[in-house]
């Protein structure tokens, strides 16, 4: 189909663009937690104290640091950290 030489304005072309940023990224999280814990006689994941689980405090602290999601690397067997 051949043009006729004519312009045609179209309304889109006219319109103000509005800048848009796009959402920062959330750093991921990683914990590892595959220490064999030899001087405290059990896997660091599983160890315990006067303030909880040491696996879950530390996926905790990552969480309030902004982390998501939080992937825990784990040489224990995984039933006994959980």
């Amino acid at each position: 189909m051949a043009s006729c030489g004519r312009r045609v304005a179209r309304a889109w072309h006219h319109r103000p663009v509005t800048p848009v940023d796009p959402p920062a990224p959330t750093p991921a999280g990683l914990l590892l937690a595959a220490g064999a814990g030899s001087r405290m006689g059990m896997p660091k994941a599983l160890v315990h104290d006067d303030r909880g689980a040491w696996l879950q405090r530390g996926v905790e602290v990552l969480r309030q640091g902004g982390c998501d999601p939080v992937v825990v690397l784990l040489g224990a067997p995984v039933v006994l950290a959980a």
